[in-house]
């Protein structure tokens, strides 16, 4: 079982391009991606004078790279992107580790879920 939570609640573009930029840190990722995958990662990190930094742009190829970038594990498992709807998390791992995330999610106390009682 693998599990890492990248980031919680919402991405701006800034986390977008945080992870991204991590992902390009780790040969191995980057070796098991297909071209378009890479494409959407150098979209993403693209410097740009645009008063908008090409959001709408970056985004798209974000959630074309969360969608569809898979990669095999140590122990022969599918390790992917995992979106949290309910918690507003975002993970990357097998399925296993996000359906035990999940059920922690689930059980997690409301004072630690969300700030908003404060």
């Amino acid at each position: 079982m693998i599990i890492i939570e990248l980031n919680e609640g919402p991405e701006t573009l800034e986390d977008i391009e945080r992870i991204a930029h991590r992902l390009c840190e780790h040969d191995q990722l980057v070796s098991v991606m297909t071209e378009e995958e890479r494409e959407d990662l150098k979209s993403i990190l693209k410097p740009t004078l645009a008063a908008d930094h090409n959001e709408q742009e970056k985004r798209a190829h974000w959630e074309h790279l969360i969608k569809d970038f898979q990669m095999e594990g140590p122990h022969g498992q599918q390790l992917r992107f995992y979106r949290d709807e309910d918690a507003q998390r975002l993970y990357f791992g097998d399925e296993e580790g996000f359906a035990t995330i999940e059920k922690l999610s689930e059980n997690e106390n409301p004072i630690t879920k969300s700030n908003s009682r404060f």
